[in-house]
């Protein structure tokens, strides 16, 4: 989906071959636990996956693709003391799955900016870091192209997944009540998820190794059947995700 920079993931990602095999997607499937138990994103996630119900289809569907959109109650102004206990809590679970190499990842990561890393990848989409509804739907594409090894989305493909995921995390409480330390915890745990996700699969497409890209596919898949949500039963249309 998006062009990688010089992303701290490929040199976390390299301690694998010096430790054990299965330490990027032990940490991938890690971190995408921790997400599950962040309130709101279960919640978001369900949600999400009912609309792509027959979403095209559907009257509902039309009807809500003219609602308005109120920017600023999917945006909000980020803590920096909450950014740091986001950050610490992912690099403890990157640690947790390498202990090995606590030091070297410590030494790695210490002057990351993954969310920085996030704004600019994500800009010529226009999702936006301090955007709740933004970080959602780059979470969604992710993986959903990563489940499905899908090429990458036009523009107005995510636009459309845009309007169709910021809608509905309007609708969740912790969000329309305008909390903006709910809204940081949701859309930076989904921020690191993302870009860990992103990291892993263009570092398995460097590998020109179909057994990586495989690997990664299934557990993409598996991490959100365990939400109820079927990603390879989704399509990606002008209407945003919908059933197949």
């Amino acid at each position: 989906m998006i062009k990688i920079r010089l992303f701290v993931l490929f040199a976390i990602l390299s301690f694998a071959s010096v430790a054990r095999a299965d330490f990027g997607m032990g940490m991938f499937n890690a971190a995408n636990s921790a997400g599950m138990n962040i309130a709101g994103t279960a919640a978001i996630n369900a949600a999400i996956g009912k609309s792509t119900k027959n979403a095209a289809s559907s009257s509902t569907a039309r009807q809500n693709s003219s609602a308005t959109i109120y920017p600023e109650t999917l945006e909000y102004s980020p803590s920096p003391e909450i950014s740091a206990k986001l950050r610490k809590r992912f690099w403890n679970t990157i640690k947790q799955n390498n202990p090995q190499s606590a030091e070297e990842i410590d030494t790695t990561l210490r002057h990351q900016d993954v969310i920085g890393t996030f704004k600019i990848d994500m800009a010529p989409y226009e999702l936006r870091a301090d955007n709740v509804g933004d970080t959602v739907t780059a979470y969604w594409l992710t993986m959903w192209l990563v489940a499905n090894q899908a090429s990458t989305p036009s523009k107005n493909l995510v636009k459309a997944v845009q309007n169709q995921v910021s809608k509905i995390v309007l609708q969740n409480e912790l969000i329309s009540n305008k909390n903006d330390a709910q809204k940081q915890v949701v859309a930076e745990t989904l921020i690191y998820e993302t870009m860990l996700a992103l990291g892993m699969h263009h570092r398995a497409l460097q590998s020109g190794n179909p057994l990586q890209l495989q690997e990664l596919s299934d557990a993409a898949y598996t991490n959100m059947l365990k939400q109820n949500i079927d990603l390879r039963s989704l399509d990606l249309t002008p209407q945003g995700f919908t059933t197949k």
